[in-house]
């Protein structure tokens, strides 16, 4: 009865981790307007109208 339990526990984390990874990385069916392939906050849209001193320096040269 154990090894019953044991092994469900198993089958149990293994389902789950690889549920866990589709959703991280956006491949399972729901993922809504997010682009498959790229972890959650991998992509981080920059404002075109902000000037950073790296702009200014890149500029000045």
């Amino acid at each position: 009865m154990k090894k019953i339990g044991i092994m469900i526990g198993i089958g149990i984390l293994v389902v789950g981790g690889g549920l866990g990874a589709l959703v991280y990385f956006n491949l399972w069916p729901f993922q809504g307007s997010k682009i498959a392939g790229v972890p959650n906050g991998a992509l981080v849209k920059k404002e075109e109208n902000v000037i950073t001193e790296l702009d200014l320096l890149l500029a000045a040269r």
